[in-house]
């Protein structure tokens, strides 16, 4: 029986989510299969891309939560202290 492969089976083995038996059914079909390697190579780039972001808070964030911590009551939990 000859297993036809979807664009999710392929976004399964970019994640590295698919056992070895797959890998090697999904690696043939994207040998000879334009569209999907297309897709494939889309799914690698877009991972690629993904790692490369850098997400940090801007430094007025950082000053409004510190500002904020300054500002906030704190609680005594241990009256012996």
């Amino acid at each position: 029986m000859i297993k036809t492969f979807t664009p999710n089976d392929v976004l399964r083995y970019a994640y590295q989510e698919t056992p070895q038996e797959e890998n090697e059914l999904i690696e043939q079909m994207l040998l000879t299969d334009p569209a999907m390697q297309a897709f494939y190579q889309e799914v690698v780039d877009l991972q690629n891309h993904i790692n490369q972001v850098c997400v940090e808070p801007s430094g007025a964030v950082i000053n409004r939560i510190l500002e904020f911590s300054r500002n906030f009551p704190r609680e005594r939990n241990c009256q012996n202290r």
